[in-house]
Order: structure tokens, then C-alpha cells, then sequence
């Protein structure tokens, strides 16, 4: 159910995922139908009946993120911190779902079906206030996949967090274009407290890039990691490795973008990766 494929790693769950919906709907629906024996009446579930996977209708996505409330009184706090630094509380806030990018090495936009809802800018901020005062959350990082896609709402977001002037330490990941677009605003960033930007580089050639249909260059990655580390912004530019991807060729695109910002990320391929199944 809902992304859970208890240790099946096959097509028929892959499947299965492009019909589940999300959980804060389709549990709440499932708990009361399943013990009525009624868990085919519920939309977006897949389940193993006589050995078959049965897969219900697609559920529709939540129309307004912002009708969710998070159980924040359920969490230990004290487990929650940011590696770096030990000693500050950690939270994860999303401020938007899903992504229509068509990057084939990532799995957000079949999960979420190519969609892109967002919450408001109000609200994301009501909430990192209420983490501050009420949980002293020290550092916040955005779980979306794509936070700044709507230049008007991810500017209004960054105003918002420099009037509150929240004590807090922002960390999120976005496109490399969306740096670039954001140049002439970057100081928002750094006074709206991010410290720390995740950039999806991902390999050191545009013959790559094409093959990944990141829909980027090679050129667009190395002007966003320098207008990113001209604002004191501590910089993540990540790597993947695929198909054809030889260990030159990672050693190469690490080695290049380590020398402005020696902190360079790894990372594997996805369940839903559409290049799963060549690794």
C-alpha cells in the first residue's frame, strides 16, 4: 500500500505505485474498511490476494496540502539532529508535492503522477515559527523535491522568513536553473537563513545530462555553484551514478565540482529509477 512493497521488488509493484495515493487519505479510509473485510473498496491501495496483486482505482491527490496537519506532539525530539551540528534540533518541513520534471533518473515525478501542489507561503512559515517556539528546532531542511518551482510563492516564502527573522538554519534542494534564475535574489537566501542548497549536477557531461533528460548543462551547473558559494551559501552538488557512467567519469565530475566546495554528494539509484533495472 501506499509505496510499501514489503520486500517485492517487481514490476507488478512499480505498477501498483502509479495507482497508490497518499496515506493521510487512504489509511484513514483503509482502517475502517479493512476490518469490514472492505479493503477492495478503497482507493489506491494494492494488496496480495491467491497470490495476485489486486490494485484498486487511483486515488486522487489531496487538493490542499495545507487541510494536513502533522502530529509534531507524537515525535522524541531528542533523536532528532543535524549531523553536522549534534548539538541543534532538526526538523523536516514540506512546503509542496511532487514535480513534472521528466529527469529519468528520479522517481519524484512517477510517484506523484507529474503534478505539482503547493502549500502557502503563510502557512509553511506559521509552521517553522510554531517548530522554533514550541520544540526549539534549531535547523529546518525542506523535504520537497522541486520548493522553488513558483518564483512568485518562493520569493514571498523568502520575505516572510526575513520579517519573522526566525533563529533557524535552513537547508533545501532545487534545480540548477532555478539558481540560476534566482541569481539577483540569492541574498534572500542567505538572510532568510538557508545555509546549506542541494543542486542535482549529477554528472560531468552534457552528453549525460541529455541521456538523463535533465534538461541542463554542464555550463548551468558550474554558474549555479558559483553564484551559490558567492553568497556564503554552503553548497551540495550532487552526483549519481547510471548506466555508462564509468568511475573516470565519477571521479571527473566530483574532482570538478570539489574545488569551489569540497562537500560533494553520492547518490544511488532510486526503486522507481528508470534506469533501475540496466545497474
Amino acid at each position: 500500500m501506499d509505496g510499501v512493497e514489503h520486500g517485492r521488488d517487481t514490476h507488478e509493484a512499480e505498477e501498483r505505485d502509479r495507482h497508490s495515493g497518499e496515506s493521510e487519505a487512504t489509511l484513514v479510509d483503509l482502517m475502517v474498511k479493512a476490518p469490514l473485510g472492505e479493503a477492495g473498496d478503497v482507493q489506491g491501495v494494492a494488496f496480495f490476494k491467491d497470490g495476485e496483486v489486486v490494485a484498486t482505482p487511483m486515488r486522487h491527490h489531496i487538493e490542499d496540502l495545507d487541510t494536513l496537519e502533522v502530529a509534531w506532539h507524537l515525535l522524541d525530539w531528542d533523536d532528532y539532529h543535524y549531523n553536522i551540528e549534534p548539538c541543534c534540533r532538526m526538523a523536516s518541513v514540506l512546503t509542496s508535492r511532487g514535480c513534472m520534471m521528466g529527469c529519468s533518473l528520479c522517481s519524484q515525478r512517477l510517484f506523484w503522477r507529474g503534478d505539482w501542489r503547493a502549500r502557502k507561503p503563510e502557512n509553511v512559515v506559521a509552521e517553522m515559527r510554531y517548530l522554533v517556539d514550541t520544540y526549539q528546532v534549531e535547523f529546518i531542511t525542506l523535504i520537497d523535491a522541486y520548493p522553488t518551482h513558483d518564483l512568485e510563492r518562493w520569493e514571498r516564502i523568502l520575505d516572510l522568513l526575513i520579517e519573522e527573522k526566525l533563529p533557524v538554519h535552513l537547508l533545501i534542494e532545487t534545480r540548477v536553473e532555478d539558481i540560476i534564475r534566482d541569481a539577483d535574489i540569492l541574498q534572500k537566501y542567505h538572510d532568510a537563513g538557508i545555509i546549506h542548497v542541494y543542486l542535482g549536477a549529477e554528472t560531468s557531461t552534457d552528453d549525460m545530462l541529455n541521456s538523463l533528460d535533465k534538461g541542463t548543462t554542464v555550463d548551468q551547473n558550474k554558474q549555479a555553484i558559483k553564484v551559490t558559494i558567492a553568497e556564503a551559501i554552503r553548497l551540495n552538488p550532487r552526483h549519481r551514478g547510471v548506466p555508462g557512467h564509468h568511475a573516470d567519469a565519477v571521479h571527473a565530475s566530483v574532482e570538478r565540482d570539489a574545488r569551489p566546495d569540497p562537500r560533494v554528494g553520492l547518490l544511488q539509484v532510486q526503486p522507481r529509477d528508470a534506469h533501475r533495472r540496466t545497474v
